[in-house]
């Protein structure tokens, strides 16, 4: 095992990683790795893949710096990038605002070994730290063992319990859509105490009935549809996500919308207000911003396959001036939710509230 220690840059690559890193420690470097000029497609790719199995350890600024990258599709450099913790989030923008010499704008985020690009309107700031106004956006890996199962299970419990509201009627922060037949928008109704058990069979039901509305085909739930549907609906996606944009860890009146569309699609909405503010629940409304998060179709092969690294989610963040209550947002929003299920036009669940 090799080790490089005690260097203002201990090792430092141009354009991209052009060694075998497996195996090695990179020990109390101001910089561990510096690469220099790497080129970038938009969306999602892998090019610190081979950094996977270095050991970092100590660095002082960060463990890697990503200095004049450069995003196809955009002219000049992009902004330093310092992943101060190679496993950690971390994003940064330029450009659009009147930020960056006028220079078209620009994200990049890093999560391991995979970076996310942006250009123009993808990557206009939302004025909350690096989030902008809209994007695409990978969860975690959805569990796989029991014991993962079991947690988001107890989530879900508690994310469709409905819970009284200044006291009237209770209301949940679960909302289910379904195609024509299935029955209108409805909040989920069961009594609060009633065992995790209980709302997945409500949900299992729930779903193959509106498939079977949806396709003849289905006779029962496809593979892993039931255990996306619930892992998404867990509190470790959504601070994942402010994490992700360097937010406060915490997403407010978090309110979930399940579709089931009349082509058979199955996708999940959240809804939330963020802040990056200290203290979230004292933010005055203009600190806040209103999130929109859909996932892709999670009824399919590839959606199965995709799960062990994460789900994509679409994301638009708009101001929320007028209205800070999310039941009355989403109230205001059911009529524009059936039509998205019913035409499969998702961009009105991207434009509510």
């Amino acid at each position: 095992q090799n080790r490089v220690h005690g260097c203002s840059v201990g090792l430092c690559f141009a354009k991209s990683l052009g060694a075998v890193l497996e195996g090695n420690r990179l020990e109390g470097n101001d910089v561990a790795v510096e690469i220099l000029g790497l080129e970038l497609p938009q969306g999602e790719s892998h090019p610190l893949a081979l950094l996977e199995h270095t050991l970092f350890s100590n660095s002082i600024t960060a463990d890697v710096r990503l200095s004049a990258s450069r995003v196809i599709g955009r002219a000049g450099a992009g902004p330093e990038l310092l992943v101060r913790r190679f496993r950690e989030p971390c994003a940064v923008a330029a450009g659009g605002d009147g930020v960056g010499n006028g220079e078209e704008p620009v994200l990049l985020r890093a999560h391991g070994a995979c970076i996310y690009a942006a250009i123009g309107d993808a990557a206009l700031s939302s004025g909350l730290g690096t989030l902008p106004r809209r994007g695409r956006w990978r969860t975690g890996p959805l569990p796989e063992d029991d014991r993962g199962r079991r947690e988001s299970r107890r989530d879900f419990a508690r994310v469709s319990a409905p819970v009284p509201l200044g006291g009237g009627r209770p209301e949940s922060s679960l909302l289910v859509v379904g195609p024509p037949g299935s029955g209108p928008p409805l909040c989920w109704a069961r009594q609060a105490d009633a065992p995790a058990d209980e709302a997945v069979n409500d949900l299992a039901q729930w779903l193959l009935k509106c498939l079977g509305a949806a396709s003849a085909k289905s006779e029962a739930l496809p593979a892993g549809l039931f255990d996306r549907c619930v892992a998404l609906m867990s509190a470790g996606e959504a601070v994942g996500f402010a994490l992700a944009f360097g937010l406060t860890p915490a997403m407010l009146q978090p309110h979930f919308v399940l579709f089931v569309g009349a082509a058979g699609q199955v996708r999940l909405a959240l809804f939330a207000l963020i802040t990056d503010q200290p203290r979230p629940h004292a933010a005055s409304p203009s600190e806040l911003r209103l999130v929109r998060l859909l996932s892709d179709d999670l009824n399919g092969a590839a959606a199965g396959a995709g799960a062990f690294t994460g789900v994509w989610m679409d994301f638009r963040v708009g101001r929320c001036d007028d209205e800070t209550d999310m039941a009355q947002i989403i109230a205001r929003s059911t009529g524009a939710f059936q039509r998205a299920a019913d035409e499969c036009l998702w961009d009105l669940v991207l434009d509510a509230g």
